[in-house]
């Protein structure tokens, strides 16, 4: 199937060629954009198939979209960086909403 996806060097088709690699495909690209907000629109359109977010895969199943759950999933780990100087208080709560929870 053809796809709609972000340039080499973006961080989601790193991660979309790594596990099409592993998978042993070699993908067809039908589209290639840098502007994320044109993908789930160009699939509507038919233009081709997409790899995206579950939340935002849910939203195009609402708008006509056949989606897919992939087996297995893919995964990345994304960081949080903040200045070192004293957080202004709604930066301090977002920083720890942003911390995983701890165990005991």
């Amino acid at each position: 199937m053809p796809l709609v996806t972000t340039p080499p060097g973006t961080s989601t088709r790193d991660l979309l060629d790594r596990a099409l690699v592993s998978a042993g495909i070699d993908p067809v690209i039908a589209v290639e954009t840098s502007q994320r907000e044109a993908i789930a629109p160009l699939v509507l359109s038919g233009a081709g198939t997409s790899f995206l977010p579950a939340r935002l895969a849910e939203s195009l199943a609402a708008q006509g979209a056949v989606v897919a759950r992939l087996v297995p999933t893919l995964t990345r780990t994304i960081g949080l960086v903040h200045r070192p100087a004293p957080l202004t208080p709604a930066a301090r709560a977002f920083v720890e909403l942003a911390r995983p929870k701890r165990r005991r």
